[in-house]
């Protein structure tokens, strides 16, 4: 006898962000697929549903998984807070973005979101603190070098081996 809260009003996760840009609506397939095993399973889905401490112990559950997904880790540079500053998070799940970017970050999720950007009609940069992009990804050799190709395709700026300070 399961029951699986979400907060939020969809199931899916940190997967509905990932499978965001045309290059990876994969992902989006997976997400439906295992949302509909979900439902199949017979798993009772409680969406909009937060996990309360008092409620979980009311329950009187045997076992209880928490698996509250993932949050942005925001450097800490001045400026993070301001109005002009979005998470990868929040551009692939639709919030507006300019027509001038720079993405802080050249990893895995901050190419894809300046990939993803760039194809919808910014113009974007993407500032890296390590001497490369894509160094701490660990995926196969030849999505590294689709991902570097997209972006190049994209003439999309990267700025390797330099610390962001100031947003302003």
């Amino acid at each position: 006898d399961v029951q699986l809260w979400e907060r939020t009003d969809r199931l899916g996760g940190t997967l509905l962000q990932a499978g965001e840009p045309d290059f990876k609506k994969d992902v989006l397939l997976l997400v439906d697929y295992l949302v509909n095993k979900t439902f199949r399973s017979g798993v009772k889905v409680r969406l909009l549903k937060e996990a309360a401490a008092e409620e979980i112990i009311k329950g009187n559950f045997d076992k209880v998984v928490l698996a509250a997904g993932s949050k942005a880790l925001l450097p800490n540079i001045a400026g993070i807070e301001g109005e002009n500053v979005k998470t990868s998070q929040q551009i692939l799940l639709g919030d507006a973005f300019g027509k001038k970017a720079v993405v802080i970050g050249g990893g895995l999720v901050g190419c894809e979101t300046a990939a993803y950007m760039s194809q919808r009609g910014s113009e974007v940069s993407i500032v890296e603190i390590l001497p490369e992009i894509l160094m701490t990804a660990d995926h196969c050799r030849n999505n590294d070098q689709a991902l570097r190709d997209l972006l190049c395709s994209c003439n999309i700026g990267i700025v390797a081996g330099a610390k962001v300070t100031d947003i302003s």
